[in-house]
């Protein structure tokens, strides 16, 4: 992952944050994380206002960041087990669903573009661990992993509101067609999580051996 090199320093910041919520389950933690995504997904499909943006921004900000301190929490409390970890990468699976649904469905991104992303990167997700039911460690690998994913919705939601707020909200590519900030965000997250998918399927194969 590219965000990888940062981890020390991540690590770091997130450590006295994840002793403030030791009081917590890291399953609850992961449960909210959740819930935040699945608001987020609500939010954009009943709102048709530029404000869901806002929203959604900090819905994705929330669900990153207890995400992030959920296995942190597990580790100083003692907690980590093989179903936490279970209950953590299922939940982040159908949380990177809603969250992608939610910007297929909403008003600010075609559904047909939304479809493929989510496509790609179920797949990509799947690869690595695929390579953990082969008796490989689990691979999170690639040029797109969560945090680049959670890093690059917060960027291009508040982006896709300045636009909406300032701008006309697309880009006109010719004529009728255009493209919105969020649409080229799914479409880098197909690039991405094809290239992703592909460095990890030969990873395990290299790794199974001859």
């Amino acid at each position: 992952m590219v965000l990888n090199r940062y981890r020390g320093k991540v690590d770091s910041l997130l450590g006295p944050i994840a002793k403030a919520f030791s009081g917590i389950s890291p399953n609850a933690l992961s449960i909210i994380s959740l819930l935040c995504a699945a608001v987020f997904f609500t939010v954009m499909i009943i709102l048709d206002d530029p404000v869901e943006l806002l929203i959604g921004f900090v819905l994705i900000l929330l669900n990153g960041f207890f995400d992030a301190i959920d296995g942190k929490v597990a580790k100083i409390t003692g907690k980590i087990s093989p179903r936490g970890d279970l209950v953590d990468h299922a939940i982040d699976r159908v949380a990177d669903f809603l969250i992608i649904a939610g910007i297929s469905l909403s008003g600010f991104a075609d559904l047909r573009i939304g479809i493929i992303a989510l496509g790609t990167i179920m797949i990509a997700s799947y690869m690595g661990t695929q390579s953990q039911a082969l008796g490989l460690q689990r691979d999170y690998g690639g040029i797109l992993g969560r945090a680049e994913r959670i890093l690059l919705l917060m960027i291009f939601v508040i982006l896709q509101y300045l636009f909406e707020v300032y701008y006309q909200g697309s880009f006109e590519i010719s004529s009728g067609l255009s493209i919105t900030l969020l649409d080229l965000l799914l479409i880098i997250f197909i690039i991405a999580s094809t290239v992703t998918a592909t460095q990890r399927f030969v990873r395990a194969w290299r790794g199974l051996g001859p």
